[in-house]
């Protein structure tokens, strides 16, 4: 008897499975989803067993034979072992990878003495009575905790975006959902990761809270799914090999089990928009700041007259949101309007001023400040744009001498946040890293500084990102606490939206179907970087042309894009280009893996992105 074995580790994405010799004194024992150590090349490895057939009569090459069986009990089912081929066909990843990210830590000594309870006979249940996909608004914390107590009567799986949403949803369950509760994320030890793995196989636990790792778990009795803060991109593993989207994911075991599932969040996607959710109204909105009246008045500070005194008055916490680390975001000459740039992905470069550098926060190279242009020889050289430097800067300037504030900065150029827990009141300065760090009761002024650049990305879920940004304040805030955003351009959709959000969804939920964008059309992104431009170029438009040859042979509803700089296009020593395919909503499951088929080992494959643009 051969066995089909699956290596737990990470192999290179053509290699699905090795074969094995089954042992006379095993052949009764073997079993699909059993734990398993076999030899590979000078050592012993794990392995999953995927499928067992007959030995052939000639054999065309030697075969080892399987080591040992570590457990009678197979330790994941067919139907587990089945999303996880087809999550590996989807995402251009070997099934032993995906594996190595799904299962418990492969610690040798503990393995041996685990227990493991029988897997109960897949029997696909029949539908529920309610809906196999719902959607759940609401508008406060009490609402959104007697709404999640309804849900999780037998085993449910709520998955949040990020960590630190994890005990909001906790809080909202009852003490006694509570007792029978494990967190799933990707900050847990190995020990955590070991027994809390064990406990939701054996089917120990209720409820599970997790971000979007715990979408790969195994689940033998899950009854629900709950994907809370639906609206929320973070639900998308953006950042990494691979770039699973658990939406997706969880539809696939839908399919497979009949698992309802049920969305749900104060804000709505646009997704669940065009599905036919309507979003609920804002009670209240931000007021809205008109910049260009204080430029006109001679205020040239990043802070408008009613910022400025809000933040010197108040005793309480502050917020100022800016996007933009550093202290300027170009550094330029006056005269001609030369820009320093970066010599490798040619990005301005951004001042900061405690280094007194310039720096490029994609390659992560260096320069000194020049004071002549290089261009024109004028020594008339300025900066330009704000940073989160250049607003805590203001912010020390603006307060008296004495002042009971902490002035706390929080970007990507500052790591150690462990400072943030001080009792004294303070105004935090900060871009996105900064948001899980607001001490909302004690928060009297949010301020969006300006988000002017963001609304402008050539990205087409800008806008509701930014959308869903001002929705996470209005809810979180107190109800006495002052929320305003400073813009030049007061007029534009997003802001005339605020007290009519049907308004703004019905604008961008057009946008998108009339350039085919999702959630009208199902996109994946392939892209490759190589040292040299003009190879990756070349590269790009070689895989674009075989692409486009075999789809118009086979027929196939695919629309691709010719290949395009990436932005940066310099990023992490390589040159990036990227292909565009747009498939049909319907048929996207089947084509994907088609067309992954057809894409060669070194490009990466990125399905349902949250950007086009970046590598």
């Amino acid at each position: 008897m051969i066995a089909h074995i699956i290596p737990i580790k990470r192999v290179q994405k053509h290699i699905t499975f090795f074969d094995y010799l089954v042992p006379e004194a095993l052949t009764q024992d073997i079993r699909i989803g059993q734990l398993v150590s076999i030899p590979l090349r000078n050592t012993v490895i794990f392995g999953i067993v995927f499928s067992l057939s007959k030995k052939p009569e000639k054999q065309e090459y030697e075969v080892k034979e399987i080591a040992a069986i570590i457990h009678s009990i197979p330790l994941v089912s067919r139907q587990y072992l089945h999303i996880i081929r087809i999550l590996s066909a989807w995402y251009g990843l070997a099934m032993g990878t995906f594996l190595l990210l799904a299962l418990l830590p492969m610690q040798k000594r503990k393995l041996q003495s685990i227990t493991l309870k029988n897997i109960p006979p897949y029997k696909k249940k029949e539908k529920p009575f309610g809906k196999l996909l719902d959607h759940f608004s609401y508008e406060n914390k009490k609402e959104h905790g007697e709404k999640l107590q309804k849900l999780c009567k037998k085993q449910t799986l709520i998955l949040v975006p990020k960590k630190s949403l994890m005990p909001e949803v906790f809080a909202s369950l009852t003490k006694e959902q509570q007792k029978y509760t494990a967190f799933w994320h990707s900050d847990l030890t190995k020990k955590e990761q070991f027994s809390t793995w064990l406990k939701i196989r054996n089917g120990e636990v209720d409820n599970i809270i997790g971000t979007r790792s715990a979408i790969l778990l195994p689940f033998f009795s899950l009854k629900h799914i709950v994907i809370d803060y639906e609206y929320d991109e973070q639900h998308k593993h953006w950042d990494q090999t691979p770039r699973f989207y658990t939406k997706d994911i969880a539809l696939l075991i839908q399919q497979i089990y009949n698992t309802p599932i049920t969305y749900s969040g104060y804000s709505v996607s646009l997704a669940e928009f065009a599905r036919g959710t309507i979003p609920q109204k804002t009670k209240e909105t931000p007021t809205i700041i008109d910049m260009r009246s204080q430029r006109s008045n001679h205020n040239y500070s990043v802070f408008s007259t009613t910022v400025e005194e809000a933040i010197t008055t108040t005793e309480d916490d502050v917020f100022l949101f800016l996007n933009r680390r550093g202290y300027a975001t170009s550094y330029g000459c006056r005269d001609c309007g030369f820009t320093f740039s970066c010599t490798s992905c040619n990005l301005p470069f951004i001042y900061h001023e405690k280094s007194n550098t310039l720096q490029c926060h994609y390659c992560k190279t260096s320069a000194s400040i020049v004071f002549t242009c290089p261009k024109c020889a004028s020594s008339v050289v300025k900066l330009k744009g704000a940073g989160t430097e250049l607003v805590e800067t203001q912010v020390r300037n603006s307060l008296p001498e004495k002042h009971n504030h902490a002035i706390v900065r929080i970007d990507a150029d500052v790591n150690d946040t462990t400072y943030t827990d001080e009792k004294k009141p303070r105004i935090l300065i900060g871009t996105e890293k900064a948001l899980p760090f607001i001490r909302w009761n004690k928060t009297q002024h949010i301020v969006f500084i300006h988000i002017d650049q963001q609304l402008v990305i050539p990205e087409f879920s800008a806008q509701t990102h930014m959308w869903h940004m001002i929705q996470d304040v209005l809810y979180r805030k107190k109800p006495t606490s002052s929320f305003y955003i400073q813009t030049m351009n007061p007029e534009h959709i997003l802001f005339q939206s605020l007290a009519d959000p049907i308004r703004f969804y019905t604008h961008e939920n057009t946008l998108r179907k009339r350039f085919n964008y999702p959630p009208h059309t199902y996109i994946t992104r392939y892209f490759y970087g190589h040292q040299n431009a003009q190879k990756a170029k070349d590269e790009a438009e070689k895989v674009y042309h075989i692409l486009n040859q075999t789809l118009t042979k086979a027929q196939k509803d695919i629309i691709l894009e010719r290949p395009y700089d990436m932005h940066p296009k310099y990023y992490r020593g390589k040159y990036w280009f990227c292909i565009i395919a747009r498939m049909n909503n319907t048929t996207w499951k089947n084509d994907l893996i088609w067309l992954n088929r057809y894409i060669p080992r070194l490009w990466r494959i990125d399905p349902h992105p949250i950007s086009l643009l970046s590598p």
